[in-house]
């Protein structure tokens, strides 16, 4: 096995010297003898005669290409064939060669359903789990945020690997609407290129079989897989959708409680901004007021202090004599008239020039409110 990229098809060629019920046994020990060291050896799978010689084919069953082993046991029993095998060699090559083909379509095909089942796994889980979302409105949204992102890579490869089934089918197809001739066709246009040189006794069922059952095997089994996959593609295409609504039905509601909440911070703000300003504004007044209070009573008691010793200063002292009429028969002069009579005009003296001093202060405690208003 060379590990071919398309698969390979070997060709035993031989010229036996026994009889020709012999013929199968030989084969048999030629593919022994040829893989004698492996234990892939290819199995019996039908025989034939072409161009008047016995033919076997032996295939191992493998579906990836570089796994596949074909073979070809040809044993010369006829004078022509060597004659019409130069004749046909490249018709029976593109044969072969179409053949590797096919099967290296039908096992890319087979890829691409692995591929996409497993994504049609994730997608059933994705349905499952679209049910289970968070309630909690932000974690929602971050959820379904983060299926938005992932789900789109997901979707371009589901229907990328749709396409390439349908590419792979129309590879093995005969007769279908493709670019460029399909391998299905192609076979057996060489297929009829050898009939042109097959003798009357030939029997090459063995190559027609893998044309009219093996290869519409293929196809219907594509065909299947694409008839069970479609339906996923549009489900993720819904799932998209819906996922994109609810995003952008979520996105506007958190958007617009976002909106909310500031303008109900900014008149918050607001208010206790105007709050803070009246409290500053009714600070200043009480500030103002008691400044105005301070200056009123400076000045009340500058006026008081001010008028009470101008009074004490006058020159007629009307006030010895009030306290001389009172005690005329008594000296005020101070010390020798005694403790009593000095004390009783100290004490007179002082309380007569506060009194003027009072009401001076009274007077001007009304005219200054009398301005002020």
């Amino acid at each position: 096995n060379i590990q071919a990229s398309l698969g390979q098809t070997l060709v035993l060629y031989g010229e036996p010297v026994g009889t020709p019920e012999e013929d199968r046994t030989l084969a048999d020990a030629c593919v022994d003898g040829f893989f004698q060291r492996t234990d892939q050896k290819p199995q019996f799978m039908a025989s034939g005669q072409l161009f008047g010689s016995p033919i076997f084919a032996y295939d191992n069953g493998k579906e990836k290409p570089t796994e596949q082993c074909h073979v070809l046991v040809w044993l010369n029993r006829h004078p022509e064939t060597l004659k019409l095998v130069e004749k046909t060699s490249l018709s029976f090559f593109h044969l072969l060669c179409c053949r590797s083909k096919i099967l290296f379509a039908y096992d890319q095909a087979r890829w691409c359903y692995r591929q996409t089942r497993g994504l049609y796994s994730q997608l059933e889980q994705e349905v499952k789990g679209f049910k289970e979302l968070a309630t909690q409105r932000d974690t929602r949204l971050e959820q379904l945020k983060q299926k938005l992102t992932e789900m789109p890579s997901k979707t371009v490869d589901y229907a990328g690997y749709l396409r390439d089934m349908e590419d792979h089918k129309n590879a093995i197809a005969f007769g279908a609407a493709s670019p460029i001739a399909t391998n299905d066709y192609n076979y057996d246009y060489w297929l009829n290129k050898i009939r042109e040189y097959s003798l009357e006794d030939d029997s090459i069922e063995f190559l027609e079989d893998f044309l009219n059952q093996r290869t519409k095997r293929f196809e219907k089994q594509i065909e299947t897989d694409l008839n069970y996959l479609k339906p996923g593609q549009q489900l993720f295409d819904q799932m998209l959708g819906s996922i994109r609504g609810i995003v952008d039905i979520e996105q506007a509601e958190c958007d617009r409680a976002l909106e909310k909440a500031l303008r109900d911070k900014e008149k918050a703000d607001q208010a206790r901004e105007k709050e803070l300003e009246s409290i500053r504004h009714q600070e200043q007044k009480a500030a103002e007021k008691r400044e105005k209070n301070l200056e009123r009573w400076i000045t009340l008691v500058g006026t008081g202090l001010g008028v009470s010793g101008i009074s004490s200063q006058t020159d007629a002292k009307p006030v010895e004599s009030i306290i001389a009429q009172l005690y005329s028969k008594e000296s005020l002069d101070c010390p020798t008239a005694g403790v009593t009579p000095c004390l009783t005009y100290s004490v007179v003296f002082v309380v007569v020039h506060v009194a003027i001093g009072a009401i001076a202060a009274l007077i001007m405690n009304r005219f200054i409110k009398s301005v002020s208003k």
